[in-house]
């Protein structure tokens, strides 16, 4: 069985929103932001298995 359609638009708002946090930390070691992109990574990988599953 063929994969569904790969939702990309959610993809890359969620790959959007991971540049925003980066620019937000200023290059400086943020914690916080390093979290929240892990989590926003993590958000996007499973969109994409979950596309490739189907």
């Amino acid at each position: 069985m063929a994969p569904g359609p790969i939702p990309t638009e959610k993809v890359r708002a969620i790959l959007d929103e991971v540049v925003v946090v980066r620019e937000a930390a200023d290059d400086q070691l943020d914690l916080a932001a390093l979290g929240r992109q892990a989590e926003l990574l993590a958000t996007a990988h499973d969109i994409l298995a979950q596309a490739l599953e189907d």
